[in-house]
């Protein structure tokens, strides 16, 4: 992995403030067989007005469209965020972090795009955040086999245990 692909990774975990997790669960001691992508989704909570989308309002968003798509299951992260709206103001509004694992399939690429638009629709967003990770993503389920080619030239990886 060159300097600038690990630069780049350290990178996107900063700017997401979010620690990997796991969410994908199969009965597999590793995933490794299936091409996984790591999505996260940055679902804003403010809404025009100055009203805020409650816990219980994006409970139910996740109950009624998000779980649906993604029975296997997601990680819900609280969060802080800022951002240039169309008009160029900077924006700092609460925040809902949900990551998924999931399979690399065109159908999976139709229910992030529905789960992004009926957020939106929902709660009068301008948009939603999306960051895919394709790079050699690597998930196990257990303690096993190594998932990374160990080399006697250090390299940095993250490892989250959960």
């Amino acid at each position: 992995m060159s300097k600038k692909n690990i630069f780049n990774k350290i990178t996107t975990a900063l700017a997401t403030s979010t620690a990997l997790s796991l969410a994908f669960m199969v009965d597999l001691p590793k995933a490794k067989a299936f091409s996984l992508i790591q999505e996260d989704l940055f679902f804003g909570r403010n809404i025009a007005g100055g009203q805020e989308v409650s816990q219980r309002e994006f409970q139910a968003f996740v109950d009624g469209v998000i779980t649906p798509r993604f029975p296997s299951g997601l990680t819900i992260f609280d969060a802080n965020g800022q951002f240039l709206d169309s008009t160029g103001k900077l924006i700092e509004e609460p925040a809902k972090v949900v990551t998924l694992f999931r399979e690399d399939t065109p159908t999976n690429e139709v229910f992030i795009s529905e789960i992004v638009r009926a957020y939106r629709k929902q709660f009068n967003q301008e948009s939603v955040l999306q960051v895919a990770n394709f790079d050699e993503l690597a998930v196990s389920f257990d303690s096993g086999e190594d998932l990374f080619n160990n080399s006697s030239v250090p390299k940095l990886i993250q490892t989250d245990l959960f």
